[in-house]
């Protein structure tokens, strides 16, 4: 069994070969319907953008992005797919994750609904801020200067530190190695100049040194004034990093 909802077939337009239970429930539908279905029928993507995923496939040997999936109520699921080939002997599938980002999404709209007055809201630690930063089941943290000011319970809760223990720290501690926090935080640093949301796979660091990956979204509070700070978004894809993997 693989973690998270999970598709294999050899092309978008023909019918798995197999499909899990979670993404039988998910859609709504038994194995039975799903096997008979091509990827192309569940996931909103046009027919003519498969043949770019495939070059863009044989380039990087992996694709992530985001996409709506069909249900059996008629109904859209916002996800992301990860694809992937895979090799059983001396057959090539290509296995399709599916994850659901509806919590993600709305927490990204909860910060955005957010982002024009967070600076002061977080100076002046309001009930309001509080409460967006504590129902969020996404880690959140403030960084300015490359040191952290604000963390929320889920940071907590995936970091291992309590906020006393973790604010004013350096935030090359989150990281696996010094240079992958140089790296990651050259690459944020060049989409807040662009005015621009970074996003991309990094591996991180828990409290009692526990390597895993993540999923990073940070933008800057001001594109403006960018020293003002960057809010960042952190998710655990380290199950369905190896799920795309196995």
């Amino acid at each position: 069994p693989m973690p998270g909802r999970v598709l294999i077939g050899v092309v978008p337009f023909s019918p798995p070969c197999y499909a899990n239970n979670l993404l039988a429930t998910t859609t709504e539908r038994d194995q039975n319907q799903l096997l008979r279905m091509r990827a192309a029928d569940l996931l909103q993507i046009e027919e003519e953008e498969w043949p770019v995923l495939r070059l863009e496939l044989l380039q990087n040997n992996r694709i992530i992005r985001e996409t709506q999936l069909r249900t059996g109520s008629n109904t859209t699921l916002p996800v992301e797919i990860t694809i992937a080939p895979i090799r059983f002997g001396e057959r090539e599938f290509l296995c399709i994750t599916v994850r659901d980002i509806s919590l993600r999404q709305e927490a990204e709209r909860e910060i955005r609904r957010h982002r024009d007055h967070l600076q002061d809201m977080v100076e002046e630690r309001t009930a309001e801020i509080r409460a967006v930063l504590d129902a969020s089941p996404l880690a959140i943290v403030l960084t300015e200067k490359s040191h952290i000011r604000l963390v929320n319970p889920a940071f907590e809760t995936l970091f291992g530190y309590g906020s006393k223990q973790i604010i004013g720290k350096p935030e090359y501690i989150l990281y696996e190695s010094n240079g992958r926090f140089q790296h990651t935080s050259e690459e944020i640093q060049e989409q807040i100049r662009a005015g621009a949301v970074f996003r991309g796979e990094v591996e991180l660091r828990q409290r009692d040194g526990h390597a895993f990956w993540a999923m990073l979204f940070a933008k800057a509070l001001d594109a403006k004034r960018p020293e003002r700070g960057v809010i960042q978004l952190i998710e655990d894809v380290t199950a369905q990093r190896f799920a795309a993997q196995a």
